[in-house]
């Protein structure tokens, strides 16, 4: 009997370890499966981006190719400054010269406010309104109904960033709080809660996390699409890789930029200033010669030292953003 019962408890023991070893294996091919999918969406990205780029990208595991050294602070970002500056004042020179002539804005609940074209903002609208409202408002939405010269065709060059950002005229275009108004319109003050605010708030915190990249390794960008919900940047750093202590010292800059209440700065560029401007990032040039047509308009915004290429809009100034949290880096 005392055989037969050690017997059994063997067989138990041997049963209970074939049931350890099948969910071992159930484990381990489901890790595997994981990593094959993880490849082949690094692998669909990066022929995604090898794609809209054009041939001046290296095929070589879908990047950018061309050595890279980690470098805080370089000297393109200066030297891209230089080119914004002169562009901007040019361009406001030329909006100051401007008629103000006078605008009827109408809000949804009827209420006209008056206004002037080329000097009248959004977010004069609102904090005409009351301190709380600018306050809570993150973007406007504008419909023209008399419009004070013809609209822009502007396009990013970049298809990832189209759909979510130009909403088209018959809704009504998403518009910078800060950006003057061009004539009679039906204007909308979007909170948080409004699926575009949101959209247009990770935005914001995309190109945070681009100056990041950009003055901490030197970074050439790539793009920085919102996602729902959440953010993320493309970046080229060569063989180079992101650790988690990076991604703390990036934390660390992005609450320093967001304390600072960088101002969103938008400039229209026609292609020819849009390549000056760029010339140091291989991505942007390639995108802007393939994507925008010869004799079309563009656009880049800037915020502190960072200027990208962009159709906006944006949130008025970093500030808005409070905090942010970098989950991972691939």
């Amino acid at each position: 009997m005392a055989e037969e019962g050690l017997l059994a408890n063997a067989n138990a023991l041997i049963e209970q370890l074939q049931e350890k070893i099948k969910n071992l294996e159930l484990q381990l091919d489901s890790q595997s499966s994981e990593k094959t999918e993880s490849q082949a969406k690094s692998r669909t990205e990066g022929a995604r981006l090898t794609k809209s780029a054009g041939k001046e990208i290296s095929e070589d595991e879908g990047r950018i190719g061309g050595p890279f050294e980690k470098n805080p602070n370089p000297e393109f970002i200066n030297n891209r400054i230089e080119v914004f500056e002169r562009l901007y004042k040019k361009k406001q020179d030329e909006i100051a010269s401007k008629e103000k002539e006078p605008i009827k804005v109408t809000l949804p609940d009827g209420n006209v406010i008056e206004g002037k074209a080329w000097e009248t903002s959004p977010m004069d609208v609102a904090v005409g309104i009351s301190k709380g409202l600018a306050n809570s408002v993150y973007v406007a939405k504008v419909r023209y109904t008399r419009r004070l010269g013809e609209k822009q065709q502007i396009t990013s060059g970049m298809d990832e960033l189209d759909e979510v950002e130009e909403l088209g005229f018959d809704k009504g275009e998403l518009w910078d709080l800060t950006r003057p108004l061009e004539g009679d319109c039906l204007l909308e003050l979007l909170k948080f809660d409004e699926p575009e605010a949101k959209m247009v708030f990770w935005h914001s915190s995309a190109h945070v996390l681009g100056e990041c990249l950009e003055c901490t390794f030197g970074s050439h960008l790539t793009v920085g699409p919102p996602v729902d919900p959440g953010f993320y940047y493309d970046a080229y750093m060569g063989d180079n890789g992101i650790e988690a202590a990076d991604l703390k010292t990036l934390e660390a800059k992005a609450k320093k930029i967001v304390k600072e209440k960088q101002e969103f700065q938008r400039l229209v560029l026609t292609k020819e200033e849009a390549l000056e401007m760029f010339k140091d990032n291989p991505y942007k040039v390639s995108i802007i010669k393939n994507k925008v047509k010869d004799g079309s308009l563009t656009s880049c915004y800037r915020n502190g030292p960072l200027i990208d290429l962009c159709l906006g809009p944006h949130i008025p100034n970093t500030g808005k953003i409070k905090a942010m949290e970098l989950k991972q880096a691939t």
